[in-house]
């Protein structure tokens, strides 16, 4: 099963390793997400035994095809203010993060998913240095525990807020929640991961109105970064008449 963190660890080892002997590259726009998770979905294919290669592929497609687009936030509504659990400490509010402008929210999985650890740093690299140029806040939320959460902050050096959204409450308002197929393990549960939530950029602007969201529920396709910062620039040069949900 997918939620099975132990799994998922395992695999983290491995990219760990293949990351910490590869050069750190700078920020550059040719560099493509659709690009990476392609090279991990390769690399499994000649590591990973069959039947749990199988079981990947059908949860990721079992995602898709359950993933209801019409429950998830529209561009030019409202959402209603909401509070995470910054993993550092203390609480991140959306009235703060868009005290200045809009805010840009990036759902993910968990700590331990190698795809995860292979989009944050992406757009830590392609994504981040456009944002806090115009201090545009990032925030990405995944609904584990904050004490386990902190260990991907850690790992990577992020600059940007990465919070828990405790019992996914946030994620399922945006209808981006999942659980995988068989009944979560004990420690999936005590991680806060018995649901999931899908991928997804989500913008908001001062006004908490939605001005871009793009939801993969097949998450090992994810939301590039040049589409993300057009959004934001959008918002940050051309006002935009909002309706309210």
């Amino acid at each position: 099963m997918e939620a099975n963190i132990e799994v998922e660890e395992l695999s983290l080892v491995k990219l760990s390793r293949a990351l910490d002997s590869t050069p750190k590259r700078e920020t550059t726009m040719t560099e493509r997400l659709v690009d990476l998770l392609g090279a991990l979905h390769a690399e499994r294919i000649t590591t990973w035994p069959p039947e749990q290669l199988q079981r990947n592929i059908d949860q990721r497609r079992i995602n898709v095809e359950r993933f209801n687009p019409e429950a998830a936030p529209k561009v030019g509504t409202a959402v209603t203010p909401f509070v995470l659990q910054n993993v550092e400490g203390g609480e991140l509010r959306s009235k703060d993060l868009v005290k200045r402008g809009p805010a840009v929210l990036v759902f993910f999985r968990h700590e331990s998913c190698p795809a995860c650890n292979i989009a944050l740093p992406y757009y830590s690299r392609n994504l981040w240095p456009a944002l806090s140029s115009r201090a545009v806040p990032l925030v990405a939320i995944s609904p584990q525990i904050a004490s386990a959460l902190v260990n991907v902050r850690k790992r990577h050096d992020f600059k940007f807020h990465v919070a828990s959204d405790a019992g996914a409450r946030l994620g399922r308002r945006f209808g981006l929640t999942f659980k995988s197929e068989g009944a979560p393990k004990p420690e999936s549960i005590a991680q806060g991961l018995e649901e999931l939530t899908h991928p997804a950029v989500i913008v908001i602007d001062a006004d908490h109105v939605v001005r871009y969201v793009d939801v993969t529920p097949d998450w090992m396709a994810r939301t590039e970064a040049n589409p993300v910062i057009e959004a934001v620039r959008k918002v940050l040069d051309v006002p935009l008449q909002s309706a309210v949900a």
